[in-house]
């Protein structure tokens, strides 16, 4: 005999709260846990890396990084956006810094901020 339980309509699977953090090594990476697409999301990224260029090691945050995430666009800080069904991924303008090797990591959060609207 299969027992079927009822699902508690009172439950949102948007419940509010951190459900991914990380971190994103040298300026490229992304999330684990897909966003979906039911609730709203706050993404930050912060920190800093390293870049050298010739020897000389300058320090970069996110918008000196001129880092973006996909889906969302350029981040310096935390944005807001409606979960896409997938992860974000985190990468920076590699065209802007040539000759330079990055070390280091910038730290994420994914925070579930309610459903969608």
């Amino acid at each position: 005999m299969v027992q079927n339980c009822p699902i508690d309509p009172a439950v949102s699977v948007c419940t509010q709260g951190v459900i991914d953090s990380g971190s994103v090594p040298s300026g490229s990476g992304s999330t684990k846990v897909p966003l979906d697409t039911r609730c709203n999301y706050q993404v930050c990224l912060g920190g800093t890396i390293t870049g050298t260029k010739g020897g000389s090691p300058t320090s970069f945050s996110p918008a000196a990084a001129l880092m973006r995430a996909s889906p969302g666009g350029t981040i310096s800080g935390c944005l807001t956006m409606k979960g896409s069904g997938g992860i974000v991924t985190f990468s920076c303008d590699g065209s802007k810094f040539v000759g330079y090797t990055f070390s280091g990591a910038f730290s994420y959060t994914v925070t579930r901020t309610g459903p969608a609207q």
